[in-house]
């Protein structure tokens, strides 16, 4: 008999799950010709995601909150849909993915996730990427200002979470599966097979293929950010917010595109400092690593620091965007009176 083996990719969050998630599901038939298969046929897959997120959700109970109401969801229906799938796999290899399995899951709840599994596989190998604590905190401060969750200052938003231990989730994991099996990825260029995520993951479980179909989330011009930031404050409903971003995309407004960070020295430091101790050992007891170095990029960032946005240049700016507002809307208007005009004929 044929030795099965699961992938269980956990993430985490700002690690290119995305974009590893969007080659899997665009390159279904590549992947059935090298023995593998990833699931995508349930109630368990969250095609907005390209992942097995909703059966991530189910574990832990709770419901996204952007699946619509009309539809059917619930910890029962994924589990016997994602079984279903599995009781007629053919391939020798399974790709599960899903960031969600490394957000507030505790060891019950992955205990779950390996008694759901475990019957359909002789090998369950957990795949997690590490992104460094204060590169993490920028990049998702950036997305959750970009979406409308965020209207604090960098700094106001990274305190709330200045340690983020990777270790004593890791030993969490190695308590449910086993710690051999445990497959940590530092998410840094130089430490990616080929500088690429979507390469490193497929190089991890073995599948010698090109990653041509890439997805990447953009980051936006930190000036743009800052006036986001800054105008989200006005908004109280998320979808206005939304839509503020969408036009801001759009528009052409002149946004200093100038690279900076917004993490302030000393707060990178502090930062660094909260989590090298668990990093250590990570480094030590999941890589091998007697030096205790996870992460190897330099400390000190290499790009000026963001000092904010004038008074000056965000009047210029506004005035720029309701510019635009009304000449959007006098183009309305426009397109509009004719049609009036027609109808009272």
């Amino acid at each position: 008999m044929t030795k099965k083996t699961l992938y269980l990719h956990l993430g985490t969050n700002k690690t290119g799950s995305s974009a590893i998630q969007y080659f899997l599901f665009n390159n279904k038939s590549l992947l059935e010709q090298n023995d593998f298969y990833y699931p995508s046929d349930g109630a368990y897959f969250n095609l907005h995601e390209f992942s097995q997120s909703l059966l991530a959700h189910a574990v832990k109970n709770s419901r996204p909150e952007y699946l619509s109401r009309k539809v059917s969801f619930t910890k029962e229906k994924c589990i016997e849909d994602i079984k279903r799938d599995l009781e007629k796999l053919k391939a020798s290899n399974v790709v599960v993915s899903s960031e969600h399995f490394s957000v507030g899951y505790d060891k019950q709840m992955m205990e779950q996730v390996r008694d759901i599994f475990a019957a359909f596989f002789d090998e369950i190998k957990v795949i997690i990427y590490l992104r460094r604590q204060d590169l993490y905190l920028e990049s998702e401060y950036n997305q959750a200002t970009k979406t409308g969750a965020n209207t604090d200052s960098f700094d106001v938003f990274a305190a709330k979470e200045l340690e983020r231990n990777y270790y004593d989730f890791l030993e969490m994991l190695s308590s449910v599966f086993n710690h051999n099996q445990i497959i940590v990825r530092p998410f840094e260029a130089s430490q990616l097979f080929n500088n690429d995520v979507v390469s490193d993951f497929l190089n991890t479980v073995g599948l010698n293929v090109n990653p041509e179909s890439i997805i990447k989330n953009e980051s936006i011009s930190v000036e743009m950010l800052e006036v986001l930031r800054t105008f989200n404050k006005n908004f109280k409903l998320i979808d206005q917010r939304k839509a503020l971003h969408a036009f801001l995309r759009s528009a052409a407004i002149p946004f200093n595109q100038e690279k900076y960070t917004i993490c302030p020295p000393e707060l990178r430091k502090k930062i660094l400092d909260k989590n090298r101790l668990n990093n250590a050992l990570v480094a030590k007891n999941y890589l091998g690593r007697e030096d205790g170095i996870l992460f190897y990029e330099p400390e000190v960032s290499a790009l000026p620091f963001f000092t904010g946005i004038t008074l000056d240049r965000f009047s210029e700016i506004s005035s720029m965007i309701w510019s635009f507002q009304f000449q959007a809307y006098f183009k309305l208007k426009n397109a509009i009176n004719p049609t009036l005009v027609q109808q009272s004929k």
